[in-house]
């Protein structure tokens, strides 16, 4: 089910202006997961976690992601992680890019 214009308006009210919607294909349809950007301390812990070895990769991925889903609702969500095992994984990278941790939008000589 799309999210409507009000449920958007709430969401951003409560998490700011900035948020994203990830469409995914589900088993019943599409699944609308909206993502607020990570913050500075928490993308942060993600790379370090990372790179330093302190815990799995899996679960400092998982970390990462769950603090910034805003829509649907965390026992919602984490149905769908069961379901789409991999979506971890592409909300990471698209969180990754909101960032500006994918390069910039346009690169030119000047």
């Amino acid at each position: 089910m799309a999210l409507s214009e009000e449920q958007i308006a709430e969401l951003k009210s409560q998490h700011g202006a900035w948020l994203q919607l990830e469409v995914f294909d589900g088993p019943d349809g599409d699944v609308e997961i909206v993502l607020k950007p990570p913050t500075p301390v928490n993308y942060k812990r993600f790379l370090d976690e990372r790179t330093e070895g302190k815990t799995m990769a899996s679960s400092s991925m998982q970390t990462f992601v769950d603090a910034c889903v805003v829509y649907p609702p965390t026992e919602e969500f984490k149905k769908i992680a069961m379901e789409l095992s991999a979506v971890r994984t592409s909300l990471a990278a698209a969180l990754q890019k909101m960032a500006g941790g994918m390069g910039a939008r346009e690169s030119k000589k000047l």
